[in-house]
Order: C-alpha cells, then sequence, then structure tokens
C-alpha cells in the first residue's frame, strides 16, 4: 500500500474512536465526498511526504475551507506526514480554542 493510503487508513482508524463511520473517502476525496477521510466532525485533507521537512500549502488550506458547504459544522484539518513518520494537523486557532473550551466544560 502506498504511503499516503497508509496514513488515510491510520487517520481513518484514529477518528473511530470519534466516530465509527470514520473510513478514507473513495478516490481520496475525488469523488462526491469531501476531503481525503469521511467522518461528521472534521474536513480532512491528509498530505504525505518524502521530506523531513513539511510546509503548509495555503492553496490546499483556502480550497479545503472552500469545499466545505455552507453552514457546515464540520472543521477543517490539514493533517500531514513526513518521511520519518512524524504526523502533525494544522487547524485555524479560533477553531482549536473552542475544540479545547467545549472538552474543559464536559469535564466541569
Amino acid at each position: 500500500m502506498k504511503k499516503w493510503k497508509q496514513f488515510e487508513h491510520y487517520l481513518a482508524e484514529k477518528l473511530k474512536k470519534l466516530d465509527s463511520n470514520a473510513r478514507p473517502t473513495k478516490a481520496s476525496g475525488g469523488s462526491t465526498e469531501l476531503g481525503d477521510i469521511y467522518n461528521k466532525y472534521l474536513m480532512i485533507e491528509a498530505k504525505q511526504r518524502n521530506t523531513k521537512n513539511i510546509t503548509i500549502n495555503i492553496a490546499t488550506w483556502e480550497k479545503n475551507k472552500a469545499d466545505l458547504p455552507i453552514n457546515s459544522r464540520r472543521i477543517p484539518i490539514l493533517a500531514l506526514e513526513n518521511k520519518d513518520k512524524k504526523r502533525f494537523v494544522v487547524i485555524e486557532v479560533d477553531d482549536f480554542f473552542d475544540i479545547l473550551y467545549e472538552a474543559y466544560m464536559e469535564k466541569l
């Protein structure tokens, strides 16, 4: 299995704790499904790179956001993996704090 496909499967398996229906999308986002990982909470674009350093492609980020349906509550995410299998998630800061606040409030 190709590295990018392995990364997508890794992400889908991690998300199954939140959404049991999480899975890589058909044609990796190239079909009618949005993003690379189907789930009900996040709009995930996954990028695997065969380099040590990873940069964020702003055009990819903006396309991921633009693909979200109007009034969607899904949060856009850019998931990145480098050649050493170091994995990162990029999220807008306001979305990060919204998630953090909500998780904190549930603990009270």
